[in-house]
């Protein structure tokens, strides 16, 4: 489990140096910003956020997810890169870094300015919505039940424009020969052939998780948007029918189109 955090960390740090170059050119460039560049940022801030996730790094989680949401206005048009945007996305970037530099130690940095920074800024230029009050959407299961997990917007949104169903996925860590051995980073990969992880987490985590798996019950939660029917995802996740959960969706697309809203069929 340590090498999978060593990973973790590194792969963060590589993504991080790339964001914060591509925005201080953005912060150059203002609206003449290349589109394509923009989008991969965004996607690797959600790397960042969703593997944070994964591993219990609520701060690394939320900065990168009030990064991720600030890209996605920016490349939308709806927010001009100014000087404003540009130094609470670096700000952002700097505790990413400070956190990374000691992971041991991130619960004592404090990230709430940042966050409220760069979440003011984006809800006094979205889109006006009827049904999305704020920034993240809580998500239920099919029975109307809450599931506990609220998405950032954006990445639901992208999530549900390319695919079809919505699922929360519970897996027991403590327990992989449960899934042939596979571990999480192998159960990511084969996810990402068929669909894209919408956001993820561990529970009931232990201070020895640094040394090694916990004795006690551990969990890695997936909310996972893909066109595979719920038999075929629990078979390729060698997931029980109590490990699967079919989500809805309700919430407008702020775009004026006719398309409804999705959801599970």
């Amino acid at each position: 489990m340590r090498a999978l955090l060593d990973e973790f960390i590194a792969e963060s740090k590589t993504r991080l140096g790339s964001l914060v170059g591509d925005i201080q050119t953005l912060g150059e460039e203002g609206n003449d910003f290349d589109e394509r560049r923009l989008e991969e940022d965004a996607r690797a801030s959600r790397a960042v956020k969703r593997t944070a996730g994964l591993f219990g790094f609520e701060n690394v989680a939320e900065l990168a997810r009030a990064i991720e949401g600030t890209l996605a206005l920016i490349r939308s048009g709806h927010l001009a890169p100014d000087e404003d945007a540009i130094g609470a996305l670096l700000r952002a970037c700097e505790l990413i870094a400070a956190s990374l530099d000691d992971l041991d130690r991130e619960y004592e940095i404090d990230v709430a300015e940042s966050v409220a920074a760069l979440d003011d800024i984006r809800r006094e230029h979205e889109p006006a919505t009827a049904t999305l009050d704020d920034l993240r959407q809580p998500l239920q299961d099919e029975a109307g039940e809450d599931v506990g997990f609220e998405v950032e917007y954006f990445a639901l949104r992208g999530a549900v424009e390319k695919f079809t169903r919505l699922y929360k996925l519970d897996f027991e860590l403590s327990d992989m020969t449960r899934y042939g051995k596979r571990t999480p980073v192998e159960l990511i990969r084969e996810a990402l052939l068929d669909g894209v992880i919408v956001d993820a987490r561990i529970r009931n985590m232990q201070d020895e998780f640094y040394d090694e798996l916990p004795s006690g019950p551990l969990r890695y939660e997936v909310i996972y948007a893909t066109n595979l029917p719920l038999d075929v995802v629990r078979e390729k996740m060698s997931l029980e029918e109590k490990d699967v959960a079919s989500l809805r969706v309700e919430y407008d697309f702020r775009k004026n189109d006719d398309r409804p809203n999705p959801t599970n069929s």
